[in-house]
């Protein structure tokens, strides 16, 4: 909550102060040592310095892999933020391939509608659009949203999100029109959802 507040600088001392005494009482492969690194991670990115969150979860997915296995679903979430900080770095190709990886193996152990896979798949879209591969990522964004919407519902922040996504990618490409009619029904329902006010709307 401190880092999204802009007290990035707060949240990461916080977060490095419960890790160093997990750390030392709890020993460094403990979950809870672990949910501290990824706190410390994510405000690192939060305030701007994605190299220094890829590197702490480098580190968390080291242990993870040794602990759990590379195909526990913490470890795939490790793998994700790593594509995230990746993507973040203008790294769109590296993150684009582990983002991939990731999805192969959420298919085989989560199964391709659970919310992780369905995130995984809208975060690849993102990293393709990057690219300026617009139609892969806006096939691939339809078929997220289609599942979303079926497992999540239409008004699930998750299938918000992932139409937001959808309609920035049918900008790149150029249809206005279409962005522009999906933006208006996204505004209707985030504004009976969320409220008027929510940053999101």
């Amino acid at each position: 909550r401190q880092s999204r507040q802009g007290k990035e600088k707060d949240g990461w001392a916080g977060f490095r102060g419960i890790w160093v005494l997990e750390d030392r009482v709890f020993g460094p492969t403990h979950p809870d040592t672990l949910r501290s690194m990824n706190g410390l991670a994510i405000a690192r990115e939060n305030g701007g310095k994605p190299a220094e969150a890829e590197a702490e979860h480098r580190r968390i997915l080291t242990i993870r892999e040794k602990v759990l296995g590379p195909e526990n679903p913490d470890t795939l979430r490790t793998r994700n933020n790593i594509a995230l900080t990746l993507d973040r770095q203008g790294k769109h190709a590296e993150a684009a391939s582990e983002y991939r990886q990731v999805i192969d193996l959420e298919n085989k152990v989560l199964g391709p509608e659970h919310p992780d896979t369905l995130r995984s798949r809208s975060s690849l879209a993102y990293a393709l659009d990057h690219q300026g591969k617009f139609a892969e990522a806006e096939l691939n964004l339809r078929d997220v949203i289609r599942l979303e919407e079926r497992v999540l519902g239409p008004q699930h922040p998750n299938t918000l999100i992932s139409r937001l996504q959808l309609d920035k990618v049918l900008m790149s490409q150029g249809k206005y029109a279409e962005a522009e009619t999906d933006f208006r029904n996204l505004i209707t329902l985030e504004e009976k959802v969320l409220g008027p006010e929510h940053p999101d709307t």
